[in-house]
């Protein structure tokens, strides 16, 4: 398992480095040990919600901050942030939209950052604040995309109504017909719609397609005081 972090995805998973490796152990007996612990964890986490289909090449919706991507293809959109030695970009992908920030001098690599440009990012972290962002401290990690078929399928993609991506923690402080209402650990109030049922004073970790609906698209149930033991809300 030495290509991805297990204590990660215990700790995404709120259950024990030793539960993770049992699950997966199970998992792969259940496919009579046909298949590797790389793809037991895959399942293990689909069974939790978490649908992420290959970990050498990822989709924009499938980041979870903390992670360290090994690969992802992404299209570049608008620059937001240019200063000395940090520029900040939309970028998108057929499954949303998120933030490369690049903490290097972007002239280095000027031919390939515009928008509409096709380009493969390798070894990014994923921070998370009002959206999530790959973050990236060397130009030599971002090259032009070579591969002909992803070139092909993200060159159809419009960046039109892409909406971003959000991760956060939240306590649901009220439940309408329409809306709930959440106040997140950045102590902010947003508004979602899920297809979930939410329970009033509970706390959950949510990934959200930010936009007029504000979507919900992951949840899962916490105990908060496990994870920031300091927050209160």
């Amino acid at each position: 398992m030495s290509t991805y972090n297990l204590s990660y995805f215990s700790n995404l998973l709120r259950i024990s480095k030793g539960e993770l490796k049992s699950l997966i152990e199970k998992k792969k007996k259940q496919f009579y040990d046909l298949i590797d612990d790389k793809t037991a964890l895959l399942l293990v986490l689909k069974d939790f919600g978490i649908a992420i289909k290959d970990f050498t090449r990822w989709k924009i919706a499938d980041l979870f901050s903390g992670l360290k991507i090994s690969e992802i293809s992404v299209v570049v959109g608008k620059k937001i942030v240019e200063k000395e030695n940090i520029v900040i970009y939309e970028v998108y992908d057929d499954t949303g939209k998120v933030k490369l920030i690049l903490k290097e001098d972007a002239l280095k690599i000027k031919s390939i950052l515009f928008p509409g440009k096709i380009i493969r990012i390798r070894n990014a972290i994923v921070l998370r604040n009002r959206t999530l962002a790959l973050f990236v401290n060397n130009d030599k990690l971002i090259k032009e995309e070579q591969d002909k078929d992803i070139i092909y399928n993200l060159s159809k993609v419009s960046e039109k109504n892409l909406p971003y991506i959000a991760e956060f923690y939240g306590k649901v402080l009220k439940i309408t017909d329409e809306k709930t209402y959440i106040l997140t650990d950045s102590f902010t109030t947003i508004w979602v719609r899920i297809p979930f049922n939410f329970t009033t004073n509970k706390t959950y970790h949510m990934k959200v397609f930010l936009g007029r609906d504000n979507e919900v698209y992951y949840l899962s149930e916490i105990d908060l005081e496990k994870i920031f033991p300091r927050i209160r809300l």
